[in-house]
């Protein structure tokens, strides 16, 4: 300093904040003896420490519309300079679905003197909002199996989410039988960040598939009170279905004498759904009169008529004897269970029409038979030595009749059985009633037994014509 000068004062020295910029100072120099003289000076302040950026991370939670934000001051973590933060920036504050997860964000702050510092920060997106699950109602129909199926997608009324739905999960798909009606189902509905919501829909389970159903024709054949009957089984020839068969009902299962002959009904067949098939058959109701042989005969010139059988009968039936082609003959006879005879008849040929007692129907019997006439003769025994050491000897009688007549002994003398015990057991005389057999060629015989010392006397009848056989002694 120069010796003339005795001190130099500044008006301000020290400055801040405040001060940045120019700040017009006095400077007041002194002489040593005491003389002052002042000037002017201009101090610029300049502040060019940046401040101190702070960051923290922050959170941020979608709303329902997938959108979220945060603010620079959120996170900012105490940022700060000597001469005051002027503002903060935050490189992102808006965040939507695609930033789910970590986001690196830059957070600027300025100082009052726009010197600037900056930080990061990680916000984490969260989408922790359930999707919006919204069900309908849905209708299955089972097929000819029974079975049936559903889908979420089908269940699905417009579930959504803002972020997007990642699946949907229907509690049951998959239907049978035993789940007709009405069925509470749940659809779990997965956000794209695996937030869940559920909604409930009912599953109305239909089977509209009619049961098969299969006729067989049957003969119902009416007892002697003129009833029968059938059931529905009988007439079943199958009927099926996937959810079971309630009942099988037939439209007509009585009968009567009205009904002979072919009746058509109808088996209703219901599955346990209610759903129904129909089928037909054909009944024939019958009275069967069972066919017996109209036995025919034949007499001896001289006679006038023979005896016409059937060779069989049955009871609560009549039978009515009749010329062939033309009139009946006499009354009907009732049936006993046994042989009817229709008495003696002339020549002609005859048949018997059978009429059921309890329904009115008829059937022929086989035939038809013939009543003719014809010769009747004794052929006398064949010459006898009957010089048996016995002192028995066998023969036969035989008479030439037409078929069908019935010869028997009426009287004799001297005449014994074939199947007499032997000798010296007394023989065992033939019996009057003793039948002779027809052996074909028109021609009856009965093998007797005859004494070698004795003749013998015979007389055979077909109930109309007797026959005599008479041998005088042993030499003839």
């Amino acid at each position: 300093m120069p010796a003339a000068f005795r001190g130099m004062v500044l008006s301000k020295t020290g400055f801040n904040c405040s001060n940045v910029g120019g700040n017009s100072v006095m400077l007041t120099v002194t002489d040593n003896n005491t003389n002052t003289a002042t000037c002017t000076a201009t101090v610029t302040v300049n502040d060019n420490v940046p401040p101190t950026a702070s960051c923290q991370n922050v959170t941020v939670e979608l709303n329902g519309s997938g959108m979220g934000s945060t603010t620079a001051a959120a996170v900012n973590n105490g940022s700060a300079d000597a001469c005051g933060v002027q503002g903060m920036v935050l490189s992102k504050t808006g965040f939507d679905c695609s930033n789910v997860g970590g986001n690196t964000v830059m957070l600027t702050g300025t100082d009052n003197n726009t010197n600037t510092a900056t930080c990061t920060a990680t916000v984490t997106v969260n989408d922790n909002v359930p999707p919006t699950a919204s069900c309908q109602n849905v209708t299955v129909e089972l097929n000819g199996s029974g079975m049936g199926s559903t889908a979420a997608s089908a269940v699905n009324n417009g579930s959504s989410d803002a972020c997007g739905v990642q699946g949907m999960v229907l509690s049951k798909t998959g239907f049978d039988c035993s789940n007709v009606g009405g069925n509470t189902v749940m659809l779990t509905v997965t956000d794209n960040n695996t937030n869940t919501a559920t909604c409930t829909a009912t599953v109305t389970v239909n089977d509209n598939v009619p049961p098969t159903a299969s006729c067989q024709n049957v003969t119902v054949e009416l007892n002697d009170q003129g009833a029968g009957s059938i059931t529905p089984d009988q007439v079943r020839s199958s009927a099926n279905d996937a959810c079971g068969i309630a009942s099988a009902v037939l439209n007509q299962q009585n009968f009567t004498c009205s009904d002979l002959g072919q009746n058509t009904v109808t088996l209703t067949v219901t599955d346990n759904n209610m759903n129904t098939a129909t089928c037909t058959a054909q009944i024939t109701v019958t009275r069967s009169i069972e066919v017996f042989d109209v036995i025919g005969s034949s007499f001896c010139s001289g006679d006038t008529d023979a005896t016409l059988r059937l060779s069989g009968s049955e009871t609560m039936v009549d039978y009515q004897l009749a010329h062939w082609g033309g009139n009946n003959v006499g009354a009907p006879k009732p049936g006993t269970g046994s042989p009817l005879a229709f008495g003696m008849q002339p020549a002609g040929t005859y048949t018997v029409i059978a009429t059921d007692a309890v329904c009115g129907n008829t059937a022929a019997m086989n035939g038809p038979a013939e009543v003719v006439v014809g010769e009747c003769s004794v052929m006398l025994p064949d010459h006898c030595s009957c010089n048996s050491v016995d002192g028995r000897t066998l023969t036969t009688l035989k008479v030439m009749a037409l078929p069908g007549q019935n010869w028997e002994v009426k009287a004799v003398i001297g005449l014994y059985d074939s199947n007499s015990p032997a000798a010296p057991a007394n023989p065992t005389p033939l019996a009057a009633g003793a039948p002779l057999h027809y052996i074909g060629g028109n021609m009856y015989t009965l093998d007797v037994v005859r004494l070698n010392d004795k003749g013998f006397w015979v007389q055979v009848t077909n109930g109309d014509t007797d026959l005599d056989i008479m041998v005088g002694n042993a030499s003839w």
